[in-house]
């Protein structure tokens, strides 16, 4: 089986095939994790992602937390303005049982992260030890 050949946006005419990047950065472990799709960036992908992120590492690092924080950019698949993205968010809060907490950057404030550091829309997840009684997706 040969693999298809992805190029960059420059020269999608030679591609034969597609690469979608996905990155999520641990604050607290200062450890960031990448997923490649190969069709289009989606809530359910960024879902997908998230939660093989959460069944490989953060359950293990986490065993005590009650609360994830997740901060997003505010645009593309896991924009404020989609409800498919504030569903796929329900739908994984309720598969490993926490408080999701979301945030979201200023629209065109997402390239750089608290830390100075571009974040290349890339989710930053900082699990949370206390529990929060309330949680408001926006």
């Amino acid at each position: 089986m040969a693999w298809p050949t992805a190029t960059t946006n420059a020269y999608e005419h030679l591609a034969t095939g597609k690469v979608i990047p996905r990155g999520i950065y641990d604050l607290q472990r200062k450890e960031g994790y990448i997923s490649i799709g190969n069709s289009h960036e989606t809530a359910e992908f960024i879902a997908d992602n998230l939660l093989w992120w959460w069944d490989n590492f953060g359950i293990h690092n986490y065993p005590d937390t009650s609360s994830i924080l997740i901060l997003c950019d505010a645009g593309g698949a896991n924009s404020y303005r989609h409800y498919c993205f504030k569903k796929q968010m329900l739908d994984f809060a309720a598969q490993i049982g926490k408080h999701i907490i979301i945030c979201h950057h200023p629209p065109y404030a997402s390239k750089w992260n608290g830390s100075g550091q571009p974040s290349y829309r890339t989710p930053l997840i900082c699990p949370c030890p206390q529990r929060y009684e309330r949680c408001r997706i926006y």
